[in-house]
């Protein structure tokens, strides 16, 4: 990005722009549309209001709380060209500046774009501001001043700013918004489902010459609890005819799982980690898709950190110069059960110190615990190191179990 030398280094633009509030209108799939032609044309302000409705969805939020907190929750590192930590980027990497920027660069992935403006103060210290994304013009590389605006501050030439996502994209929420939409109609439909027949309904009859009596019945039904009911004529009929599909109302939570379901697999990739699973074999596969999610999440923020941050913080004095921020890739994860059927047999290859055992599983140590736990001095010893080894296998499999 090229340096802007005209624009003041200790202006804020986002403290200049007039920010509203989202629209809480009530939405159905029309809404959706229209605000999805509309982001198409390149005005995203009813959009981004819808997304911002949708996100009290609590499948919906969680699912993207997740990715976001695999991102915030791992460790990051900064490597100078000798490949030497850094001492003020460690400082920096562990302020909370730098974890909004984490999660303004993950959020571009649900948003469609995120535009942070980044600056740092003489005593070299992070400051971030996220841009409102209803005031982003990503096509015209603008910020508008209000959100309806054409026109705005040009945001290309500053290299204070980072811009993150694709012009065109509208993130993943856009796929998530039919199904929080659809199931927010479910639940009224749900709800009134058990209004009428989840209470006793109440009916009165009379004589449909005596308008006295109809009278007293009706104020006697209106006093008498929330309940439905009908007052109708001896002569009338009155019937309630419940859909034999649906006597217990569980139609509506078919649709209300099926519902968070897509919502998880257009966030998550998965629905068991979330959900309850129906077999430990499935749950670990679908625990495999979401890692593959989160290792992809890894390298995108590595390389936005990499590609934009790092000549940002060049310019700025600090000493970033070859250097590159990672995420240290993770180790296959296994549990203590699997851990400890493979140390049973490692136990009879090589020597492991008694206090691996210790550490590992977390029983407390005798006071002489500085033994290996399989020297091969003696068969007697041999054995002993396998009695002790299997304690811990049997200890944690009735644990499992």
């Amino acid at each position: 990005m090229a340096k802007n030398t005209k624009t003041p280094p200790a202006q804020i633009v986002v403290n200049n722009l007039v920010i509203k509030a989202a629209n809480r209108a009530t939405l159905d799939i029309s809404n959706w549309r229209t605000a999805l032609t509309s982001a198409e044309r390149g005005r995203r302000t009813q959009l981004y209001d819808l997304y911002d409705d949708v996100l009290l969805d609590n499948v919906l939020s969680d699912a993207i709380e997740k990715r976001i907190e695999a991102i915030t929750n791992a460790d990051i590192v900064f490597a100078n060209a000798k490949g030497e930590s850094v001492p003020e980027l460690d400082k920096l990497i562990d302020s909370s500046e730098f974890e909004t920027l984490l999660k303004e660069i993950l959020g571009s992935r649900f948003w469609g774009c995120s535009l942070i403006q980044v600056d740092f103060t003489p005593d070299k210290k992070m400051s971030v501001w996220p841009v409102p994304r209803k005031h982003i013009r990503p096509k015209d590389k603008m910020i508008a001043i209000e959100q309806n605006d054409e026109k705005g501050y040009p945001f290309a030439d500053d290299d204070r700013f980072i811009f993150v996502g694709s012009e065109a994209g509208l993130g993943l929420i856009l796929r998530a918004c039919p199904y929080v939409i659809y199931k927010r109609g479910d639940f009224g439909d749900w709800a009134q489902f058990a209004e009428v027949f989840g209470m006793p309904f109440r009916k009165a009859t009379y004589n449909s010459q005596d308008e006295q009596t109809r009278l007293l019945l009706e104020k006697a039904m209106e006093q008498s609890g929330s309940a439905s009911y009908a007052v109708i004529p001896n002569e009338a009929n009155f019937d309630i005819i419940e859909s034999k599909t649906n006597g217990n109302g569980q139609l509506y939570n078919l649709l209300r799982t099926a519902c968070n379901e897509e919502i998880l697999v257009g966030i998550l990739g998965q629905t068991m980690t979330t959900i309850n699973g129906s077999s430990r074999s499935q749950s670990e596969t679908h625990m495999d898709v979401q890692e593959n999610k989160h290792k992809s999440d890894r390298r995108y923020v590595q390389r936005i950190l990499n590609e934009y941050l790092i000549p940002l913080m060049e310019k700025r004095g600090l000493p970033v110069q070859g250097g590159w921020f990672s995420f240290p890739e993770k180790g296959e994860s296994i549990s203590l059960k699997e851990r400890a059927t493979i140390d049973l047999q490692m136990v009879n290859i090589v020597d492991i110190p008694a206090d691996y055992f210790y550490d590992t599983y977390g029983y407390p140590k005798p006071k002489d615990s500085d033994k290996s736990a399989n020297k091969k001095v003696s068969e007697e010893e041999k054995s002993l190191a396998q009695r002790f080894a299997g304690f811990f296998v049997k200890a944690l499999r009735e644990r499992a179990d």
